[in-house]
């Protein structure tokens, strides 16, 4: 299987979840270098995907834009399956159950 065969099929199954809306973010020039491969918001619950495939090697670029969505607060996640993309949507989901608490 591909990557984008299996972005497709992780998409698809976000979007089954009811509350939950996945769409992948298409590479181009005026992207920005290391966008995760899929944009998702669960219940209001932003989650950033970086899809890999068995081996697949995460970049640096990758990595800076990972963290830097979760220091903004997202559920961030390099996933390899299915499986791995479903876990990352219920921790966001538990996180919505769980809040951490604010700071004014």
């Amino acid at each position: 299987m591909r990557e984008s065969a299996l972005s497709t099929k992780i998409i698809k199954a976000i979007n089954a979840i009811p509350g939950a809306h996945a769409q992948k973010m298409h590479g181009s020039q005026y992207g920005h270098t290391g966008t995760p491969d899929i944009f998702a918001c669960v219940l209001g619950r932003t989650v950033m995907l970086e899809v890999k495939m068995p081996g697949g090697i995460v970049s640096p670029a990758q990595l800076v834009e990972l963290e830097r969505w979760a220091e903004a607060g997202a559920v961030v996640a390099v996933v390899r399956s299915k499986a791995a993309a479903l876990a990352a949507i219920n921790v966001a989901i538990n996180k919505l159950a769980h809040p951490s608490p604010s700071i004014n």
